[in-house]
């Protein structure tokens, strides 16, 4: 791929990753077209804006791909690839290539760099694994930064490696939709954490979504290690999935280690009572971070300083919206994890409340996805799960689960739920936000609904008094 001088076509261009492919490509070429799906983003004058073209209309995208006679096509992770503009652009003969690969192609091409390049990917989880990978590494003084689909993009390091800033492991989030196609993306070990329905608005099944997941080591050699379990290697082979795994290391976490008393790691214990919240989420998470860890030392002939891990494995409170514990008001405790957008990630959530009452706010946007499975629950035929179904998929999840009510909102579900509340004031009682949906039905991503739920808290007081 030659960049020089090239017309370049940047599809979602106003996003984050949009942005960075931009920054990215200026420093090659002067010809970048853009389009975003909203035109009303502004952007700078020396692109060409396309956002006012109507992209759903062949003859339109024909008359611009003669026109301006585009070399390659560049596409944000939320861009589909089935849209009209996409394939029409492919008829053509113009390549498209995703943000992963561009970033990855720059860095490792392009500058003749070549970080170590830890990929992560899941239906739940991948954030704090990325982030908890890359600080346990920076403990051990190694340059580690997180980037893709949390951190930053990784055209983004590439514009930041031109700038002299390096990096000695990337720590990529990989999501599916980053996935679909890759050419140049390589890492040398990968993380697939778990694999559930999602984004089946997006894909056809669950299969194909699994296949989109199987790509982060679609390119890598047998030296490679992949980081799974059983059930992720099950779900492969139950789908017919085989001949997307190739011949490499594969390295299956052993979850016995969750109820034993803490993970023994070469000659040294990992205690879980010394976890500064803990959880069964942050110890799958560590799990997975720590082979990885121990998987680049062994690659890298590094000796590892087990005391600083420690340190950084104690002082790990997770990130924010992710079974975040927000306050405790006389029995009530209330846990923010509005990051939850799956099915999968509820029952997780829900796992972790053994002796408490839970109310459960779910809700949003959704998905397509399947409710069903949290009737299953234990702690569902005990009677002690309450439900509280809120937003634009609240009828969905009313017929689903059985629930006497539902909430155009999430602020009526929350002061319904601490109404109900008052009923079991002898008892331990979690009012847990984890809605099994996107936010976009009323919020602009999951963080402003998470602070939502934290405004809420701060007005529960006077609710329960």
């Amino acid at each position: 791929m030659n960049l020089n001088n090239k017309n370049v076509l940047v599809l979602g261009a106003g996003g984050v990753s949009g942005k960075a492919m931009v920054n990215l490509l200026r420093n090659y070429t002067q010809q970048i077209f853009v389009y975003d799906q909203n035109p009303q983003i502004q952007f700078d004058k020396d692109l060409e804006n396309l956002s006012s073209f109507d992209f759903e209309n062949i003859n339109q995208i024909e008359f611009l791909i003669k026109k301006y006679q585009w070399d390659y096509c560049f596409l944000s992770p939320g861009f589909p690839r089935s849209s009209i503009v996409v394939r029409t652009l492919k008829n053509n003969s113009i390549p498209v290539i995703g943000e992963l690969d561009l970033g990855y192609y720059a860095l490792f091409f392009l500058l003749k760099k070549k970080p170590f390049v830890v990929a992560i990917t899941g239906t739940d989880g991948k954030s704090t694994t990325t982030n908890l990978t890359a600080e346990l590494l920076r403990s051990q003084n190694i340059r580690a930064i997180e980037c893709g689909n949390y951190g930053i993009p990784l055209s983004e390091i590439a514009s930041q490696t031109i700038n002299h800033k390096e990096f000695d492991v990337l720590v990529v989030e990989c999501s599916s939709y980053q996935l679909e196609h890759l050419l140049y993306f390589k890492p040398d070990i990968s993380m697939i954490l778990n694999i559930a329905e999602d984004h089946l608005d997006r894909y056809d099944s669950l299969k194909d979504y699994l296949k989109a997941k199987l790509n982060i080591v679609s390119l890598v050699d047998k030296n490679h290690y992949l980081i799974t379990t059983k059930d992720v290697v099950k779900k492969i082979v139950e789908l017919n999935l085989n001949e997307n795994l190739p011949d490499i290391n594969i390295e299956i976490i052993n979850f016995d280690w969750l109820n034993k008393e803490g993970y023994r790691f070469l000659d040294f214990t990992f205690y879980w009572r010394d976890l500064k919240v803990d959880h069964l989420n942050h110890r799958m998470n560590f799990l997975f971070s720590i082979k990885a860890v121990e998987l680049f030392s062994l690659k890298k002939g590094i000796l590892l300083n087990k005391e600083s891990l420690n340190e950084t494995f104690k002082n790990y409170s997770g990130l924010p919206y992710r079974l975040q514990f927000i306050k405790k008001i006389h029995n009530i405790s209330f846990v923010n994890d509005s990051k939850a957008t799956t099915v999968q990630a509820v029952v997780s959530a829900i796992k972790n409340f053994k002796d408490e009452y839970v109310f459960l706010l779910l809700g949003g946007l959704d998905k397509n996805l399947n409710f069903s499975e949290i009737l299953e629950l234990d702690i569902y035929k005990k009677n002690k799960l309450f439900l509280f179904p809120f937003g634009a998929s609240a009828k969905k999840i009313q017929n689903q689960l059985n629930t006497e009510k539902t909430y155009q909102n999430l602020e009526s579900a929350f002061f319904d739920a601490i109404q109900k509340s008052k009923k079991l004031k002898e008892e331990k009682i979690v009012i847990l936000l984890s809605p099994g949906c996107a936010s976009f039905d009323q919020y602009k991503n999951y963080k402003e609904r998470g602070e939502h739920f934290n405004q809420l808290v701060e007005k529960a007081n006077e609710a329960l008094s």
